[in-house]
């Protein structure tokens, strides 16, 4: 009995570690140490590029040797776009010159770029179906 026990659980465990998904994201190309890098994952358009209480994940990270790594655990499984802010003076946001435009670092999934505004969601959608993901994503600064 205690061995068909074991032998169920050892398969549940299995079963549900299949059925989770993680994101482990690398950022580098950060200009200096200062201040905090902050990362939000999204699921869903809203709220995207940078409304936490949107997001469906948040984490900030001090830096060290010129880079940072995050990892987002139990993810269920789908598409997630990930962005990045370098919160040089660590106030918390993102610092904008009067037209709008960041004069801190920024980055998202698949590293897409655009001149005015952020990227379209759906060029920096990330599939994570199980396991752990690995991207890596570079600050750009204006």
């Amino acid at each position: 009995m205690k061995t068909l026990i074991k032998l169920l659980l050892l398969v549940w465990v299995s079963w549900v570690q299949a059925d989770s998904a993680g994101l482990r994201v690398h950022v580098d190309a950060l200009r200096n140490s200062d201040g905090m890098v902050n990362a939000l994952v999204f699921n869903d358009q809203a709220g995207y590029p940078s409304d936490v209480s949107r997001a469906l994940r948040h984490a900030s990270s001090p830096i060290t040797d010129g880079a940072v790594e995050f990892e987002f655990q139990d993810l269920p499984a789908g598409q997630f776009v990930v962005t990045i802010v370098h919160d040089e003076n660590n106030n918390g946001k993102l610092d904008r010159h009067w037209y709008g435009k960041p004069v801190e670092g920024v980055g998202v999934s698949n590293n897409v770029h655009s001149v005015f505004g952020p990227p379209d969601y759906e060029k920096c959608l990330v599939p994570v179906t199980s396991g752990v993901k690995q991207i890596d994503i570079a600050v750009v600064y204006p």
